[in-house]
């Protein structure tokens, strides 16, 4: 009896060891995510602000094109990286991490990696003035397709559920923006109007997301995970019965709760 509880103990420290192991590298995973986006929107701020404080003469509609520019930016960077503490919160940290049983931590956080290094290519690509077009819009459309990327690689890991959703998402908002940008095309609008229209949906699903993250009802992320279901839903807790589906639902905190504890471990962790 004496060697089993030894050996019990010897676990739960064992468990123990690998939680706060895995806590501390997922904060230092966060902190690099949040260096990357912090160099991101300096870049971007440094190659607008100055055009939008004293435009060049004759070149309105290029400076309204920079402004539009800067804040989709800001608006799409900051849905990815709430978005991304989302999702290592409900696979690897939150109440419903145990669903998600077969997944890869440092090929969720390369993919997470890659994805900020796009943001940041993006705002040296943002300056109408000195870049062409082209490079913004295709560095644009990289980011939100990517997930496609992050999709295939993570096929025989459960998180991929999670991540078909946003995919999906994303395919449906490109579609509509390039439908868009070619309406302007035929009606004849300039580059810039065009540019915007295509723009767009993008704009809108991305309040609306931001809008579900923070308030914690994910009622449409609900809908369309229930609309592109396959083998196994995660949203709806294939693993668990019924009724502990449901307590775990409602026990589970708002998505502002989680950044708020996200943000409090942090500082605690740079007070040691």
């Amino acid at each position: 009896m004496q060697e089993v509880s030894s050996e019990s103990t010897a676990e739960a420290l064992l468990k123990i060891v690998e939680e706060i192991a895995g806590k501390r590298i997922g904060l230092h995973a966060f902190w690099l995510y949040g260096v990357l986006v912090g160099l991101a929107i300096q870049q971007a701020l440094t190659s607008v602000t100055g055009h939008l404080i004293n435009p060049p003469l004759g070149m309105t509609t290029h400076t309204t094109q920079a402004g539009v520019r800067l804040g989709v930016f800001l608006l799409l960077i900051i849905r990815y990286y709430l978005g991304a503490v989302f999702f290592f919160d409900v696979a690897y940290s939150g109440p419903r991490e145990g669903i998600y049983r077969k997944k890869n931590y440092f090929l969720d956080f390369v993919i997470g990696l890659v994805r900020f290094a796009l943001f940041l290519l993006l705002a040296v690509s943002i300056d109408v003035y000195s870049v062409r077009a082209t490079l913004f819009q295709g560095i644009f459309l990289s980011i939100l397709l990517f997930d496609w990327v992050w999709y295939l690689v993570s096929w025989k890991y459960d998180t991929r559920h999670l991540i078909k959703m946003w995919a999906f998402l994303a395919t449906v908002t490109v579609l509509v923006g390039v439908l868009l940008y070619l309406v302007g095309y035929e009606m004849g609008y300039d580059s810039s109007t065009r540019e915007l229209f295509g723009m767009l949906p993008v704009i809108l699903i991305s309040i609306f997301d931001l809008t579900e993250l923070i308030s914690g009802r994910r009622l449409f992320a609900q809908w369309l995970s229930r609309l592109i279901a396959d083998v196994s839903q995660p949203l709806h807790y294939p693993h668990i019965d019924p009724e502990a589906q449901h307590s775990l639902q409602q026990s589970e905190p708002s998505f502002y709760d989680q950044i708020r504890s996200r943000l409090r471990a942090i500082s605690d962790e740079l007070d040691r």
